[in-house]
């Protein structure tokens, strides 16, 4: 790895320009533990000395706010909130409060103290940062909320682009697709992966996830029981059942035993806060009774489709065997991966403005289907992830399903795309090159990434 700090030039960029003004708005930063949060704010106080960056740990408000004038080291014990923060204000240009949400614990008055303070107007910059979603919407989106409309700006840091996070890692494209599928854009995994000397996908099981007190071993039940308190049962039947395969809601309702009554809430709670997404086929609106649910984030679908469900196993010590079922299994999960790869890829051409993947009732299915509205162009892709070369049966498939979508079909410009993770026998490729189809392999992906 190069560094420890990917990407984040536009955020970082921003912050800086905002520290800058005369009066400096008030900055709500969220987004997932492990985001990078943290560390952009570590990039952005480097170098400023009149700054200042407290953590709300969860303990009594009072040993907090002693903890807290220690921390200014003026050898003052501030009797209460409003008399620290007005002093921080008069000193300091800038003040990052990480964990903020936790005040919801800790002293729910800070947000009253704060609330007067921001209102009485101030020039330094406030910058609050919270990992927790939920929380952090009680917080500054409910309407009788005392920090209700006081944000200057809301943030929401997203996971880092596929290209930064590849270009970053110092792998085969084989392994880069692989630990991609695993770790998504969450940088700090893959700063755990270098600490802990992981080089490949099977020294992250070994050492990064299936043993009991791996540093990754209960990530995502941490993560998630705090999101969900009590609540938490249901959510992770939810999550189990979208990593085990459960596609659509009648699926998942089965699976879970959930009533139809208490389902949507639940599962409305795992999209708000991006674990879950719902899609629809490409050609087709939100309105579509087609809608299928898929993990967003990649580790929690990784660990809930190999660690959660074999717990057991992992309570005996019995190392090994997790270790053969996720090898076993593994191209199976990295498939759908590596399709999500190659439509990224797509959209990044710019050819195409809609760019996903197609399905019907009867379950015909097609990896990849992109559409250009106004030129009536459509592309047509199936992606493989299998261990030989694709064979010509392949092109017969992709033809005889290109007929079955239904858009513009008397009048559309056709393109073909077949990518194969181990490339093509001589026949197919003698084929595809005198059809036009277009054909991917690894090493071409891997131009792509470095040229994006």
């Amino acid at each position: 790895m190069k560094n420890d700090f990917i990407d984040r030039k536009t955020e970082l960029s921003r912050l800086r320009e905002l520290v800058g003004l005369k009066n400096p708005p008030f900055i709500v930063i969220t987004g997932r533990r492990r985001i990078g949060k943290t560390r952009l704010i570590r990039e952005f106080l480097e170098g400023e000395e009149n700054a200042i960056y407290l953590f709300v740990e969860e303990k009594r408000g009072d040993l907090l706010l002693e903890e807290w004038s220690a921390e200014l080291e003026e050898g003052v014990l501030f009797r209460s909130w409003e008399d620290l923060f007005r002093h921080i204000f008069g000193k300091y240009r800038i003040l990052v409060i990480d964990e903020f949400q936790n005040f919801l614990r800790v002293e729910p008055s800070v947000f009253s103290t704060l609330q007067k303070i921001l209102d009485e107007g101030r020039g330094s910059m406030l910058v609050v940062m919270g990992s927790y979603m939920g929380m952090m919407k009680r917080i500054f989106e409910d309407r009788k909320a005392p920090l209700f409309g006081r944000a200057g700006e809301i943030w929401k840091m997203e996971p880092l682009p596929m290209k930064d996070v590849f270009n970053w890692m110092r792998l085969d494209m084989e392994e880069k697709v692989s630990v991609y599928s695993m770790f998504g854009g969450f940088p700090k995994y893959y700063v755990v992966m270098e600490e802990y000397g992981a080089k490949s996908t099977e020294e992250i099981w070994k050492k990064l996830v299936i043993p009991k007190y791996a540093p990754l071993s209960s990530e995502p039940y941490n993560i998630l029981l705090q999101e969900f308190g009590k609540d938490y049962r249901m959510h992770f039947s939810i999550i189990e059942a979208v990593a085990s395969g459960k596609r659509t809601y009648t699926e998942i309702a089965d699976y879970t035993h959930i009533s139809t009554t208490t389902l949507p809430r639940h599962l409305d709670n795992l999209l708000g806060l991006d674990i879950v997404e719902r899609r629809y086929p490409v050609t087709e609106g939100y309105r579509s009774k087609k809608a299928r649910y898929r993990i967003k984030d990649e580790f929690v679908g990784f660990w809930f489709r190999y660690i959660f469900r074999n717990m057991h196993l992992r309570e005996m010590e019995m190392y090994d065997e997790m270790f053969s079922l996720i090898k076993d299994d593994f191209p199976s999960y990295v498939g759908p991966a590596f399709e999500e790869v190659v439509r990224k890829l797509v959209m990044q051409g710019r050819e195409y403005e809609k760019v996903g993947s197609w399905w019907s009732r009867k379950g015909d299915e097609m990896d990849i289907v992109a559409l250009n509205e106004k030129k009536k162009g459509i592309l047509f892709g199936e992606v493989k992830w299998r261990n030989r070369p694709i064979g010509c049966d392949i092109i017969d498939e992709l033809m005889e399903k290109k007929d079955l979508v239904k858009w513009n079909n008397e009048d559309r410009k056709e393109k073909f795309l077949i990518v194969s993770k181990s490339g093509f026998t001589k026949k197919c490729m003698e084929r595809m090159d005198s059809e036009g189809i277009v054909h991917w392999d690894l090493k071409d992906i891997e131009r792509m990434m470095e040229k994006i």
